[in-house]
Parts: structure tokens; sequence; C-alpha cells
């Protein structure tokens, strides 16, 4: 019998809680699943890339835009819209490098973190330890992909800000542990920078050392 190498594939699923109905992604294994769970195949090259977009919050926007229950159908997945990754190959308006580039840095870091997911590190040419579990670095990283894919759906600040209020259950963790909505604060001042920088031509820069000098 040939041996086939098992890759890991976006796999998507709708929370369980009525009170949040949202997306949720991860790698997992190509296997079997339920109709609760949806396994998206295609690319390798292209796979990290279309989880950054199924765990942003434009996308669980659109999804509950148009999901009332509690499992993600078929029908429900086909309906909403996601940004052409074929297109990425140039830099956005406010940056200088290939968005696809850009995106995939932070990505990998984000996901990259216990050595469980080697495999996947492999998978897209990351031959080094996991990443360090850092929570100011990782709220800023979602915050940047955020933003962007904010800006790329071509959705305008009024309504981000109005799009983030319809978290209620990420303002009030973010209330009682920061004593402000820190999540919405933050990717509205990116969003704004990324606005700015796409304005003046001088090309956006994270605060964050190796993902900032991309």
């Amino acid at each position: 019998m040939s041996r086939t190498t098992v890759h890991n594939t976006p796999c998507l699923r709708l929370a369980t809680s009525a009170a949040t109905a949202s997306p949720m992604s991860r790698p997992a294994p190509a296997a079997a699943a339920d109709y609760t769970v949806r396994h998206l195949l295609g690319n390798w090259d292209s796979q990290p890339l279309i989880l950054s977009v199924l765990n942003s919050f434009p996308f669980d926007f659109l999804v509950r835009l148009r999901n009332n229950g509690t499992h993600l159908s078929d029908y429900i997945v086909y309906q909403v819209p996601v940004p052409s990754i074929s297109t990425w190959g140039a830099a956005p308006a406010w940056g200088r490098v290939p968005f696809r580039n850009w995106v995939l840095s932070r990505v990998l870091e984000l996901t990259y973190t216990s050595a469980d997911l080697r495999s996947f590190g492999a998978e897209v040419d990351c031959d080094r330890d996991p990443y360090e579990w850092n929570e100011v670095r990782r709220a800023q990283l979602r915050a940047e992909l955020d933003a962007a894919f904010f800006h790329l759906y071509g959705i305008e600040r009024d309504d981000v800000d109005y799009i983030m209020e319809t978290f209620p259950i990420v303002k009030r963790k973010d209330l009682a542990a920061h004593g402000q909505y820190r999540t919405k604060r933050m990717i509205l001042e990116i969003y704004d920078a990324m606005a700015e920088a796409e304005a003046t031509g001088v090309p956006y820069a994270s605060p964050f050392d190796e993902a900032g000098k991309q």
C-alpha cells in the first residue's frame, strides 16, 4: 500500500452557542467530518491566507448577517464574500510588500505557537522553532489583520465602528480586562493609520520589529 501525505486544511465551523454564533477556523488534518464542520480544500499555498480571512471580524460579521442558527451550512458558506487571494500578489495601497507576504507572516506567528504544529510550519517553509506566545504582540498582529481586511472589504470607518459594537462578548471581556474596548480601539487606530498611509503614500509601519519591517 502506498503512503500518502495528509495535509492540514482550513477547518470551519460555527460556535455552538447561540449567544455568539461566530465562525471558528483552524488548520486540521484532512479527514471525514460531520455536517457542522467544513473542510476547505485547495492549493496549500493559499490555505493559511484563507484562514486569516475566516478568522477576521469582517468575515464573522458577514456570516452572522446570513445565519440565524448554530450550525454553518454549505449554502451559507457559499453566500459569504471572501476576497480573491489571486489578487494578493500586489502591495496594498497602504503598504510596500505583497499583501500575501504581509498577511502570511502574521498568520504564521499567530498560528505556529506549539511543537504540535511543526507540520503546519513546514508546509509554509518555516524551519524555525514555534513562536513565543506574547499576548501584547498577538493583540497587535490580530488588530493589524482585522484593520487590513476591513480595508480590503472596502468597509468605511463608521461602519467598522458599528460592526465592532456587534461583538458584545469581546467588548465585555475587554472592559473587564483593560477598562476599555481595547480590541475596537486598536483596530480603528490601525485602520486610520493605513488610511493615512494610503493618502500620503508613506507605507504603514507596524510598531513591532520583524512584522513592522515588512
